[in-house]
């Protein structure tokens, strides 16, 4: 009986038997790791199940190890990463924060949605509440710093392109500047070769005589 409690004590849910049972048969483990995996795979169904166990749309999963939980990350970010609008939205629904961040670096999960180019899914988090120009903490090795620099600096697909159409339509300021460096992304894309974007960037006004300062 001890063993029981503990257990249920560390799991940091109430358990729903069904649920738990479904999601066994699903092949994940009704624990804070197993809600990781679910949602970083865009497992819509399974994230339901995971909620309706009993587990909270606010779970963090440290995956760092960091002291006090610096490095823990809100599920939400791993449904951006995930790709899947259907997990995004069923978190939110579920009263997941579209601020909520990794104390170490900052990242939000609007952040995580411009950095793997998923337009709909930073739509999403905007409309939810989320902050186009979210600084995180830059000069924090890994930190992030605003959606669009995280957008431009990954390639130019369609999909990128279109993220950062959709984050200057939704008030990105244009023309950041990184606080370590002076860079910003009409810079970065220069750079690179990313004609596209910094068409996009010059026809929102970003400063096309700007330079880095270091």
């Amino acid at each position: 009986m001890a063993v029981l409690l503990l257990t249920l004590l560390g799991s940091g849910h109430c358990g729903n038997g069904a649920a738990e049972s479904e999601l066994v048969e699903r092949g994940y483990e009704a624990t804070r790791y197993g809600f990781m995996l679910a949602t970083r795979a865009g497992d819509a169904e399974a994230v339901r199940l995971f909620l309706a166990a009993g587990f909270s749309a606010e779970t963090r999963f440290d995956p760092s190890n960091l002291e006090n939980d610096a490095g823990a990350v809100p599920l939400l970010l791993y449904a951006a990463e995930s790709g899947n609008p259907a997990v995004v939205r069923i978190l939110l629904d579920a009263g997941a924060d579209p601020r909520a961040s990794v104390r170490a670096g900052g990242i939000q999960a609007i952040h995580t949605a411009a950095r793997y180019a998923k337009p709909e899914i930073v739509r999403m988090l905007v409309q939810a509440g989320a902050d186009p120009n979210a600084i995180g903490q830059p000069r924090f090795e890994g930190g992030a710093f605003v959606p669009l620099y995280e957008a431009v600096h990954r390639g130019e697909t369609p999909e990128r392109v279109e993220t950062v159409r959709v984050l200057l339509a939704l008030g990105a300021a244009c023309d950041p500047r990184h606080p370590r460096d002076g860079d910003s992304p009409l810079l970065a894309a220069k750079r690179y070769g990313y004609d596209e974007i910094a068409r996009l960037l010059l026809a929102c006004g970003a400063d096309p005589q700007a330079e880095r300062t270091r």
